[in-house]
């Protein structure tokens, strides 16, 4: 995967690709964030939310608030970053973290607070939990 800074991030459509069946989806994170006390991350977790229509500005900013403030809370996250998806999907949204490890982000994924904050997100989105896509990955070395 091809890694961008936020001024390089090719401006292409989201668009599904017939001929190799996969979707693509593009966006520009509105901040990059990085723990430079984690030299490598070896986990990142992608995570697709696509909110409601109906879902106000403020919502989805307090969403990413209190993704960030587990990004600065618990250990183990080395990035954050997250952005509306260009293109035809009105409300969707991406964010990304980095963890240094496959327990970290173990440890992330049954935490209180991610719990809490998930618990904030999921009735914001349009089909509740059935609609968040995540995908998980270890970077090529």
């Amino acid at each position: 995967m091809t890694q961008y800074n936020s001024h390089q991030l090719p401006t292409h459509p989201t668009h599904l690709n017939e001929n190799h069946k996969t979707f693509s989806i593009y966006y520009e994170p509105s901040q990059q964030f990085t723990n430079l006390s984690i030299e490598k991350t070896q986990i990142n977790h992608i995570v697709f939310l696509p909110f409601k229509s109906s879902c106000t500005d403020e919502e989805i900013d307090q969403s990413f608030l209190q993704l960030k403030k587990l990004f600065n809370d618990l250990p183990g996250i080395s990035s954050f970053c997250y952005g509306k998806c260009e293109g035809s999907l009105e409300k969707s949204y991406v964010f990304e973290m980095g963890f240094s490890d496959k327990q970290a982000r173990d440890s992330y994924l049954t935490n209180d607070q991610h719990v809490k904050v998930a618990n904030y997100i999921i009735p914001l989105l349009e089909k509740g939990k059935e609609s968040i896509i995540v995908f998980d990955y270890s970077p090529s070395k």
